[in-house]
């Protein structure tokens, strides 16, 4: 049993139907989110939090037979909370899936979650993905592969959860989208703006879509093609 949200991206998912079981799900990791914090203080909970999270994901983007649709129900719904609950973590999530991982290690990321207003967190993330988005060598074979699960994964994710932990996984698969250099980061961009229209990465791949910017490698394509 289930229930209808008729008014959620109803053009897309005209017969979405959530699952009763994910909305108690996400109600209750929402609930521990928000206890845990307040009792153990923000670093000290994202160090709690997020390393679980990081074996979850890495070990779905490593896997070549990775399917979005087997994915466990308990992890859409963490992906869904915590993109929702903490950008840090998001955004630790995110180099993970879009930056060569010999450039990173999980410690560094598990930084990037639980201090991001460390003094030098911000310019060692900025640095990462400046260099990814300066080369102009396609990405590995490998390193697609991991963008195109993240991006699965964090759609399948969209899909499940209930409305207010939908729109930052849809933003998230529209980032690795135009970091991939596909037409669907739009839509998908669009997507999440729709759900919730403060949501900034959005609203930062709408403009960098629509203004025809993007990682050099997509630009050094296009010229090829």
């Amino acid at each position: 049993m289930g229930i209808h949200e008729r008014d959620l991206f109803h053009l897309t998912y005209p017969e979405r139907l959530v699952d009763e079981g994910d909305c108690r799900r996400c109600r209750e990791l929402d609930d521990r989110f928000r206890a845990q914090r307040r009792a153990k203080g923000p670093q000290a909970h994202a160090e709690a939090w997020f390393p679980p999270l990081l074996d979850t994901w890495l070990s779905a983007l490593s896997d070549e037979s990775f399917d979005p649709f087997d994915c466990p129900a308990e992890t859409l719904c963490m992906v869904g909370v915590t993109f929702t609950k903490s950008l840090a973590m998001r955004d630790a999530l995110i180099v993970a899936a879009i930056v060569d991982g010999d450039a990173w290690t999980p410690e560094l990321l598990c930084e990037f979650a639980s201090q991001p207003h460390g003094e030098h967190t911000g310019m060692r993330m900025g640095d990462l993905l400046s260099r990814a988005f300066d080369a102009v060598d396609a990405p590995s074979p490998s390193r697609r592969g991991r963008m195109e699960r993240a991006l699965a994964l964090c759609e399948r994710a969209g899909e499940v959860v209930p409305r207010q932990y939908a729109g930052q996984p849809f933003a998230v698969a529209a980032y690795i989208a135009w970091w991939m250099g596909s037409s669907r980061s739009l839509s998908l961009a669009t997507l999440a703006s729709d759900i919730d229209g403060d949501i900034s990465l959005a609203g930062i791949v709408r403009t960098a879509v629509l203004r025809r910017v993007g990682p050099a490698w997509t630009h050094r394509r296009q010229c090829r093609e």
